[in-house]
């Protein structure tokens, strides 16, 4: 390739290389919790039926909180509107949220403790950030997540 043709396609190496970079929405999720590669986020109700937000992950796709088994459901209870470079911790602050992990539709195991990351991010299509469950047989779930955020209509109280 000669020196003219690299010159024309260093702008667009450029912009993909913007387009890729830490802080950018597009960034590659850094290490998704093993088994769990796929996430999305939904409005949800709280136990004392407020406003709540539920991530889920699973191993494959899905458009359902009762879809794809085994999953991951983290459900924070947000004060305030947004969520994005908010950290939740629970049992500490046991209003700020809960860990689930299902590996058939029922029963599912709690976690004793958790805590979620949400990046700040311009985007309102997917929330990112990274999340730790620790569950009484002593395991826990670790990573990174891209949630694309799908909207639907919840009735609480």
């Amino acid at each position: 390739m000669t020196n003219s043709c690299l010159l024309k396609l260093l702008p667009l190496g450029i912009m993909l290389g913007l387009g890729c970079g830490e802080l950018s929405d597009l960034a590659p999720v850094p290490n998704p919790p093993r088994g769990y590669p796929a996430a999305f986020a939904t409005p949800d109700c709280a136990p004392w039926d407020g406003r709540a937000l539920t991530v889920v992950l699973a191993e494959s796709p899905t458009d359902s909180l009762d879809g794809t088994y085994p999953q991951l459901r983290i459900t924070v209870y947000p004060r305030g509107e947004a969520v994005a470079g908010r950290s939740f911790h629970w049992p500490e602050t046991p209003e700020a949220g809960a860990g689930r992990r299902c590996l058939v539709a029922r029963p599912c195991e709690a976690a004793a403790s958790g805590e979620i990351r949400f990046r700040p991010t311009h985007a309102d299509t997917a929330l990112e950030g990274s999340l730790v469950l620790r569950f009484g047989t002593g395991d826990s779930v670790y990573g990174g997540f891209r949630a694309e955020w799908r909207p639907r209509q919840v009735f609480c109280g």
